[in-house]
């Protein structure tokens, strides 16, 4: 999506931004990678399917998301506010 205001609050969108650890020339880039494994090839032995798995509430608006990246698999708390918007992360295995 362009629009990624839709889904980030300011703060996640600042994170995302200063957890981003290439070269940004357009001021605007996000680690959204931030979100998944730190893998970057696909589990071998795997089909490589990516999706998420479980989500369960973790307290004070935030949820631990379990997920398959590429067949590897990882978890990451996700912060929520008002309702829908993503307001903080941590990656909490892969």
């Amino acid at each position: 999506d362009e629009n990624p205001e839709k889904y980030f609050s300011d703060n996640a969108l600042k994170k995302l931004q200063d957890d981003y650890e290439f070269d940004c020339k357009d001021g605007s880039c996000y680690a959204f990678y931030a979100l998944r494994t730190e893998m970057q090839d696909s589990n071998p032995g795997t089909d490589g399917a990516s999706g998420i798995c479980d989500i369960e509430p973790d307290g004070d608006g935030w949820y631990m998301v379990s997920y398959i990246d590429m067949g590897w698999t990882g978890k990451t708390r996700i912060k929520i506010i008002d309702g829908n918007k993503i307001d903080d992360y941590q990656r909490i295995s892969q």
